[in-house]
């Protein structure tokens, strides 16, 4: 069993939770912070990969805006 430092609980029930969402432990093991996002905080969100945001830093900036 996993745990926190501080012996927190949620953590654990969230962890759970996801697993349950996507049918097993096995499917959580990757993917983009985005998708987690949208998930757990019912917000649209994406992603930024660093080679783009060097290519074209202004048209980075401008999505953030």
């Amino acid at each position: 069993m996993s745990g926190t430092k501080d012996q927190e609980l949620w953590a654990i029930l969230l962890e759970k939770a996801w697993a349950k969402l996507h049918g097993t432990y096995a499917r959580t093991e990757a993917g983009l912070p985005s998708h987690a996002c949208m998930h757990l905080l019912g917000t649209p969100s994406s992603s930024f990969y660093h080679g783009d945001m060097i290519k074209e830093p202004d048209a980075f900036w401008e999505k953030l805006k």
